[in-house]
């Protein structure tokens, strides 16, 4: 009885700890993380493969939200608002990689530096006249306003929870809800 409990326990703890974890009664299904999974699925592109080898595309989607209607992941209209402004054309590629890799974010950059360069940039592209006909202020709001500064120089690893400590969050989680008694 303790070692059943002891393995669905460890089971549970994995599945949450993991980036994937076994699903249904016999563990026959390899699922990813959900947490994670809906997480990401909102942020970012991706190609996907699954057990049968079939590799499919992952648009970051777009959730629900009720009566508040539907949100477009800023992934979404960035990349649209690139399009735009003629950021994938070869020319592009190149003003994209000669102005923003003009900086390393490291320690000090921060959104002020993105903003310089983004205006560099669409001065550039506009000159070389490659931004679309279709493109609006809106795309331009979106650049300025939602597009990331770099971050390859940040960690973004998982931190190791252990079980205790979960548990021990989950207890005052409660207790500052419900009102310590103590």
């Amino acid at each position: 009885m303790e070692a059943d409990a002891s393995r669905r326990t460890t089971r549970v703890r994995g599945s949450a700890a993991t980036r994937h974890y076994l699903e249904g009664h016999a563990g026959e299904y390899i699922a990813p993380n959900w947490a994670i999974y809906q997480r990401e699925s909102l942020l970012y592109a991706d190609v996907e493969a699954y057990q049968d080898g079939k590799l499919e595309w992952s648009a970051p989607r777009d959730p629900p939200y009720g009566h508040f209607g539907s949100f477009r992941p800023h992934a979404l209209r960035v990349v649209e608002a690139m399009e735009q402004v003629g950021m994938f054309t070869p020319a592009g590629l190149k003003a994209v990689s000669d102005i923003w890799g003009s900086l390393e974010y490291k320690d000090k950059e921060d959104h002020h530096d993105g903003s310089k360069l983004t205006e560099q940039l669409l001065t550039r592209l506009h000159a070389e006249g490659l931004i679309l006909d279709t493109a609006n202020g809106e795309h331009v709001g979106t650049l300025y306003n939602d597009w990331q500064i770099p971050m390859y120089n940040l960690e973004f690893s998982l931190i190791p929870v252990s079980l205790e400590e979960l548990e021990a969050e989950q207890e005052r989680e409660f207790w500052s809800m419900v009102g310590d008694p103590r």
